[in-house]
């Protein structure tokens, strides 16, 4: 009887109605978001600039050239990109930014919302605890002299392992392709240590994450904010990253945590053990954390 009460009144729906309503809902949401949301600067695109997409389609036809007139003419100007607004600052304005505190102008929020990391890398408890930015600061920071002997030895031998010469022939290269290999190595040198960091297997996988995580944030970031959740979630492939990853520093995390804190190699995954709070102590939660340096290097 529901059923039947059900598909009576579906019968009775106007979709042209029902579709004409749905875009302007849409429509009122996106200028109530540009009103409620908007900044007191000058935007790039004239009467187009309540719709980032509009504005961006305009400044990829114009080629810069004409917004180029527009920041000279402004101190201050916002300018459309294919995922957000970006506000250019020149004179003055550059030394206020630049005293502002973390609680007015975030570097965090700004690349979170930019990379989405809750989607492509997987990261969204990071927002509460940063102890990864502290061991860079920290723990990294005071170690260079003694990192950086490492560093130079695997520089060297992935250098001599991708060029591969033979006598003082000249030799041909695609330096994106053999270079983003090496500066795996020597980061993982770092990160990870020997012998992970010159495992193929996991240096691949690991070159294969940042390069998706880029794909997918600008997927994302190419529809309205209201539907990034879902696009995220829809393309999303953190928990397979993951699993691969943990699959090589299961080991390597384990191997740690059997010993004393002050008995474990000087490496990122021993500081990320020695500073992460109990319930992160495992390899899924540093696996996360390494993935996300990776992609930082």
């Amino acid at each position: 009887m529901e059923f039947e009460l059900m598909m009576d009144i579906w019968d009775k729906v106007d979709i042209t109605v029902v579709v004409k309503t749905t875009v302007g809902i849409a429509i009122l949401g996106q200028l109530y978001r540009w009103w409620s949301n908007r900044i007191n600067a000058p935007a790039y695109g004239g009467i187009v600039s309540f719709s980032r997409r509009l504005a961006f389609e305009r400044l990829m036809r114009e080629k810069g050239d004409i917004w180029k007139d527009s920041y000279a003419k402004y101190p201050m100007l916002l300018i459309p990109s294919r995922g957000n607004w970006s506000l250019v600052v020149r004179g003055p304005y550059v030394e206020e930014i630049n005293r502002a505190g973390d609680d007015v102008l975030s570097f965090h929020e700004a690349v979170q919302d930019m990379i989405q990391l809750q989607y492509s890398i997987g990261l969204p408890a990071h927002q509460h605890n940063e102890y990864h930015i502290q061991v860079i600061r920290n723990n990294l920071t005071r170690h260079l002299p003694a990192v950086f002997p490492e560093v130079h030895d695997e520089v060297t031998v992935a250098l001599s392992d991708a060029l591969r010469f033979q006598g003082e022939e000249w030799k041909e290269i695609h330096f994106l392709g053999w270079a983003i290999p090496v500066i795996a190595r020597a980061s993982n040198r770092v990160f990870v240590g020997l012998p992970l960091c010159r495992n193929g297997d996991y240096l691949k996988v690991m070159i294969e994450t940042a390069v998706s995580c880029i794909d997918t944030a600008k997927t994302i970031n190419g529809y309205p904010e209201f539907m990034r959740p879902l696009v995220g979630r829809l393309l999303s492939k953190t928990g397979e990253r993951k699993e691969k990853i943990v699959e090589f520093l299961k080991d390597v995390v384990d191997d740690r945590l059997k010993l004393a804190p002050e008995d474990r190699p000087d490496d990122y995954v021993s500081w990320l053990l020695n500073n992460a709070p109990p319930e992160e102590q495992n390899v899924g939660d540093i696996a996360l954390r390494v993935i996300g340096t990776n992609f930082a290097a």
